[in-house]
């Protein structure tokens, strides 16, 4: 977990000023690399790197340049196979003065060219400068682990790990994107790799792009394909196949679980997590701490299947049986006090995935190791989503992605209707463009179309936003599903492998591990990882969320207004709805706004009810005692 950040600028500007541009910069993502900070300048081309120390390893500082200072590089991320990398090399008679894999990737490009970042397996943002031909080579991992963003004018190109640091840039304006925000308030999410910020994108995944160091782009290209498209000819599941995909998985956690100290896991009872433990138990030499969230024994006032989320019995008894250490982290309403000024400062975005959980465990699992591992990529890749994939049955396509468009939609109809107060023919528009990217899969196979959106969309969605909450506590996290040869094994499965109408939600992989968990473990219906909001938000919440939402100035009561927005708390708070997913977006869109747009204190954001239910000294008591 390290911050990078490239800045080309073919303006004139002596080379002091350039650095100190860099390190202020630099500043502004520091929790990602704690440890150490280094900036390199030369000609245009600025770099820069905060360190998080993985590895004990004093060569490992950033930028490293190449014998020769022809090639310079600043790298975020892991290469799980590069001892592999660098043996390949090493018959080549190239000599290594570190033991790092920074270096087999500057090795590499040396020798393969361009070619070599399709030999990667692993998690990556990186940017090398070739002083000798005036290029600058960016590139970000196949399936978007490793967040970089990217700032793009004429003269000016900026690449960074966080979107703070781009904007700290004096030609970069804070301004909110208007197309973003409109794709947001239906879908909670955006297209074309945009942020909210106006000007800052993502630079998409799987790709590498050639600048030269005049800030003029040569080429760009995906360099490993991340759709899912089905080989019929593999027929049905196999044991040969389940064995397959279970040796694949484990060569993936050993790989991963290279790490110079102690290994911890979030720990859920579901099947990824439990998976991934019971696997890192037999694969990896280390220790292994494992760890859930528990939400209390007070049910009372919570939604329907909401008490379901309480998993903590779940986690312990497969910590038990494979004999690993464990803790649990208690998550209340009033850690939302208190932890949402960090949380929208972390995710720098806002979110439609309520993280309160996940940003818990990552203070407390901080407290005692540098790296951790967690399930994202189970439910993508092997099928998870069940309610989503049950469209897929549909023969007639339009009517299938219509219906695909509204499952991903924020709220029903009653919400989106009052959208059209912002403009009559924005839903059309965002209905377009989702239709523009859906129809981007090159298979014909239903399920493979809604897979291949998924891993487009949500994977990017879901791994930035998980590095960042590791990122704010100086963690790395690791995801022994996203390994670039299991991804190909199921990525080219039969749909049947994973999604049988039939059959309990990903089958392939619990075949695989039957045997390896306790079977009731393997046998759970599947469950998300969120605490009981829905049951919270019309009850102990519900000062806060009208806190929020209802506030004088606010952008998003000024956008669909109060009497809307009055209506979908209503009906939450009569249960007529559970709005739980869009009221956490909403909230966090507010405090977004708030924070990063109008440069307001989030605290007294949270505190200041229009209805006075409670004051500001009131909500910092209450923050402070969930500390």
């Amino acid at each position: 977990m390290c911050g990078i950040l490239a800045i080309i600028d073919d303006r004139p500007a002596p080379a002091h000023k350039r650095a100190g541009l860099v390190s202020e910069m630099l500043r502004h993502q520091m929790r990602r690399g704690p440890d150490e900070a280094g900036v390199k300048v030369s000609g245009s081309v600025a770099l820069g790197h905060n360190l998080l120390r993985i590895f004990p390893d004093a060569m490992s500082r950033q930028p490293m340049a190449s014998d020769d200072g022809r090639l310079s590089i600043c790298f975020n991320g892991e290469i799980y196979n590069y001892l592999e990398i660098r043996e390949q090399l090493g018959t080549a008679g190239i000599r290594f003065r570190t033991d790092t894999d920074t270096e087999v990737i500057l090795r590499a490009y040396e020798h393969f060219g361009t070619d070599f970042v399709a030999k990667l397996n692993g998690m990556f943002a990186l940017v090398i400068h070739d002083a000798a031909t005036g290029r600058v080579i960016v590139a970000r991992d196949r399936f978007g682990q490793k967040p970089l963003y990217c700032f793009m004018s004429s003269r000016l190109k900026i690449f960074s790990s966080s979107i703070s640091s781009i904007l700290a840039h004096p030609d970069v304006a804070v301004d909110v994107d208007e197309q973003s925000l409109r794709e947001y308030l239906h879908l909670l999410d955006t297209f074309d790799n945009r942020t909210l910020f106006k000007g800052v994108r993502h630079f998409p995944a799987a790709t590498l792009s050639v600048f030269s160091d005049a800030a003029v782009e040569l080429h760009a290209e995906q360099f490993v394909e991340t759709t899912f498209q089905a080989d019929p000819g593999k027929g049905a599941v196999t044991d040969k196949a389940v064995d397959l995909c279970y040796d694949l998985f484990a060569k993936s956690a050993k790989r991963q679980s290279r790490v110079g100290g102690p290994l911890a896991a979030h720990l859920s009872g579901g099947l990824d997590s439990s998976a991934i433990v019971a696997t890192l138990r037999g694969e990896a030499p280390q220790d292994l701490r494992t760890y859930c969230c528990t939400y209390g024994s007070d049910t009372s006032g919570l939604y329907p299947g909401e008490e379901e989320f309480e998993e903590a019995h779940y986690a312990a008894e497969v910590a038990a049986s494979v004999g690993v250490s464990h803790g649990t982290v208690s998550v209340s309403p009033s850690d939302y006090y208190d932890i949402f000024p960090a949380l929208v400062e972390a995710l720098e975005e806002p979110k439609g995935n309520s993280c309160v959980p996940h940003f818990l465990l990552a203070r407390e699992i901080s407290g005692s190791a540098r790296v951790f591992f967690s399930g994202e990529g189970g439910d993508e890749f092997f099928g998870g989503y069940w309610w989503k994939y049950a469209l897929s049955q549909n023969p007639v396509r339009d009517e299938r992605a219509s219906a695909y468009f509204s499952a991903l939609c924020a709220g029903d109809e009653s919400w989106l209707s009052s959208l059209g107060r912002i403009d009559p023919s924005v839903r059309s528009n965002v209905r377009n463009r989702f239709q523009a990217d859906f129809d981007r899969s090159p298979s014909a196979d239903a399920l493979d179309e809604i897979m291949s959106y998924e891993s487009r969309h949500f994977m990017q969605y879901l791994l930035v936003q998980a590095d960042k909450l590791a990122g704010y506590f100086s963690l790395e996290g690791r995801y022994p599903f996203l390994d670039n040869d299991l991804f190909e094994f199921v990525r080219t499965s039969p749909v049947g492998w994973r999604h049988d109408p039939t059959q309990p939600s990903k089958h392939l992989l619990r075949r695989a591990m039957r045997g390896r968990l306790p079977a009731h473990i393997l046998d759970r219906k599947k469950m998300g990882f969120v605490a009981p909001e829905g049951g919270w938000y019309r009850s102990v919440l519900s000062p806060l969320v009208r806190a929020v939402l209802l506030r004088q100035g606010g952008l998003v009561s000024g956008l669909i207004g109060i009497n809307a927005l009055e209506d979908v708390l209503s009906r939450h708070e009569r249960s007529e709805k559970n709005y739980r997913k869009l009221i956490w977006g909403l909230m966090s869109l507010e405090l977004w706004h708030a924070h990063f747009i109008q440069g307001s204190d989030v605290t007294e954001v949270l505190c200041a009810s229009p209805h006075n239910v409670f004051t500001l000294s009131e909500g910092k008591k209450l923050a402070g005692a969930s500390r």
